[in-house]
């Protein structure tokens, strides 16, 4: 999102069908609405977001799930919306959910904010969960990801799929490349600082030290192996 906003020039929204995300990420025309109401307020053409962030949760309980997807597809269904759909591998998608549950930074703070090693995996239950459990969520996962192809598809929403771990593996150089050639999606004219965008990626090589965790905790759950 941080690269997004930069090269395009133009102000994303964090998870703002999210009424449970933190306040100060939203601003204050989404504050104490429900998420029927949010998506109200974002299809509005005089209020619309320039951009936005949506993680769509797979372990939500069954009524939060269904408003969220149906306003999802409230979303996607306004004219000419594009759409980056961001593909991650499934085992490093779990861990990195893990990550954000131990630690609570669920929005990147930089390679300093990551434990040097994983407790037990949770998923923020009380009690370490099995490997059966494991592969019951990481099946989960699986399926949001192609649901979320299904649902762009039927809205009739502009849609590229790329994958998280191609787009900002690599040299910094080659990480910004990438993020360009995928952000020409929703503006092929953005010219923003390359430069910048480098340095951005520089600063912040939290991909490589999650590698690290990703490849300990693998070690010890044969489920969330490659």
């Amino acid at each position: 999102m941080q690269c997004a906003q930069l090269w395009l020039a133009r102000p994303f929204v964090r998870e703002p069908l999210n009424p449970w995300e933190r306040p100060e990420f939203h601003p204050p025309i989404l504050h104490g609405k429900s998420v029927r109401e949010r998506a109200m307020v974002i299809c509005r053409a005089d209020w619309a977001p320039p951009g936005m962030k949506h993680v769509q949760d797979p372990f939500l309980d069954a009524p939060k799930t269904e408003a969220s997807l149906v306003a999802l597809r409230q979303v996607l269904s306004v004219p000419d919306v594009r759409v980056i759909l961001l593909r991650r591998s499934v085992p490093e998608q779990f861990i990195s959910m893990e990550i954000a549950l131990q630690t609570r930074d669920w929005w990147s703070l930089g390679a300093d904010a990551l434990p040097a090693a994983l407790a037990p995996i949770r998923s923020g239950t009380s009690q370490a969960i099995n490997e059966e459990e494991i592969q019951r969520r990481l099946a989960k996962l699986q399926e949001a990801t192609r649901q979320l192809a299904e649902i762009c598809r039927e809205c009739g929403a502009d849609y590229i799929e790329r994958s998280y771990e191609e787009l900002f593996r690599g040299s910094c150089a080659d990480a910004a490349e990438n993020v360009v050639h995928a952000l020409g999606h929703f503006d092929a004219n953005a010219r923003g600082d390359l430069n910048e965008l480098r340095r951005l990626l520089q600063r912040d090589r939290r991909f490589e030290s999650m590698q690290r965790i990703y490849e300990s905790v693998a070690a010890r759950y044969p489920s969330l192996r490659q």
